[in-house]
């Protein structure tokens, strides 16, 4: 079965924020981060595939019953933005989570106007490794289910629960009276090696540029920070490669 010319238009419109929330659904390309997110629970509309040997291993790996749509090479192109056709793309539901769902969990994260795709998908695939087990993307977060950022996370997407905020500060107050202890990764903090992480904790990265908003850091008591040895060589640490160290320490 092949696609249609609109519903190739429809599937390459996803690349749109405005489209994908809409429809609740965005689009994963190649094998590695396909495979990985239905192992983890995403929900398949569509699996799409240039490549039928590719198509039968994804579909022996992951037991999908469903039926894999053929498209030429060509088809593949118009679908993607990349370069090279990544010879199966997956069309997903996406998962948002009230923040009520995540009370209960252990270990969250949560990223105060992270901008960068890159960072937001990296802290997600690194909270993925640790087992974390939320990640709360707070107002001017780029989206976690962009291109650029669902690449980055190679499909740990669906590894963690994802709770979109409208209201930080309100959220988070919530989570506090939930009874978990809320952390702060700041420039001025105590060192994070001497900071005993209690059971149920949250994590706060902020800004690249501006770190943590003042009305969020005013909320939260305890704040971290991750010494260095650097002069005047370095302005600060990259917020992934610091989230990625304080998420080790938990």
């Amino acid at each position: 079965m092949s696609l249609s010319a609109r519903q190739i238009k429809f599937i390459r419109s996803l690349q749109q924020k405005k489209v994908r929330d809409q429809h609740g659904i965005c689009t994963l390309e190649g094998e590695r981060a396909v495979v990985s997110a239905i192992k983890a629970g995403a929900r398949v509309d569509q699996l799409i595939a240039s490549d039928s040997g590719l198509a039968a291993k994804v579909k022996s790996k992951v037991g999908f019953r469903g039926q894999i749509e053929s498209v030429s090479a060509r088809q593949m192109s118009a679908l993607t933005d990349v370069r090279s056709p990544p010879g199966i793309l997956a069309v997903l539901r996406m998962a948002w989570l009230p923040v009520s769902e995540l009370s209960a969990l252990k270990r969250i994260v949560v990223l105060d106007a992270v901008q960068d795709p890159g960072n937001v998908g990296t802290i997600i695939r690194t909270a993925a490794w640790f087992g974390v087990g939320g990640v709360i993307c707070g107002p001017g977060t780029a989206d976690p289910y962009g291109a650029k950022v669902i690449r980055s996370t190679a499909g740990t997407l669906w590894s963690v629960s994802l709770c979109k905020s409208t209201d930080l500060v309100g959220d988070l107050k919530y989570l506090q009276d939930s009874g978990i202890s809320l952390v702060a990764a700041t420039m001025s903090g105590s060192d994070y090696r001497a900071h005993t992480f209690r059971e149920q904790c949250l994590l706060v990265v902020g800004n690249e540029a501006n770190g943590i908003r003042s009305e969020v850091t005013a909320l939260i008591p305890d704040k971290i920070t991750i010494p260095g040895d650097h002069g005047d060589d370095a302005e600060s640490l990259n917020v992934a490669v610091s989230a990625g160290i304080l998420m080790s320490a938990w």
